[in-house]
């Protein structure tokens, strides 16, 4: 699961299987943090502990713009991304360009936005959809704006 140590350097992750099709996800941090669960489905507990992981991380990161950042960069395919940016000196503010999309995080607003090209032509954006970061983002919010690009 290689966007799992990508995104999550610091986390180490054992999925055993302990009995027919049951299997055991046990991820540790290198402060000795840890997320465990068992699941019958593979791949279901695969997504499950990616979700966990980063709902933990966005509590604990300093650094919580750059984890949505580099998770995005990671979840998208770099095939789609045409352009990317990280501002660290403007409130962690970052852009990644899409062929007709964008996903922006206003780091003094603390607000993500998916948008879309009015038009081919155009140079206007349409807002499809924000979130209040500080309201408290989860992996789920970051996997429904990757299913509406």
């Amino acid at each position: 699961m290689t966007d799992f140590n990508t995104i999550f350097p610091d986390w180490s992750l054992k999925i055993d299987e302990i009995s027919n099709n049951v299997y055991q996800f046990t991820a540790i941090n290198k402060t000795g943090s840890q997320v465990e669960f068992t699941d019958s489905d593979y791949d279901t507990g695969k997504k499950r502990i990616l979700g966990e992981i980063f709902d933990l991380e966005i509590q604990i990161s300093k650094e919580i713009n750059k984890l949505i950042f580099d998770t995005f960069s990671i979840l998208l395919d770099g095939n789609l991304i045409k352009d990317k940016k990280y501002e660290s000196e403007i409130f962690g503010s970052w852009i990644i360009r899409l062929k007709n999309r964008r996903i922006i995080l206003d780091g003094k607003e603390s607000i993500l936005s998916l948008e879309k090209k009015k038009g081919l032509l155009s140079t206007d954006w349409i807002d499809l959809k924000s979130i209040q970061i500080r309201d408290g983002l989860k992996y789920q919010d970051i996997e429904m704006i990757i299913n509406e690009i």
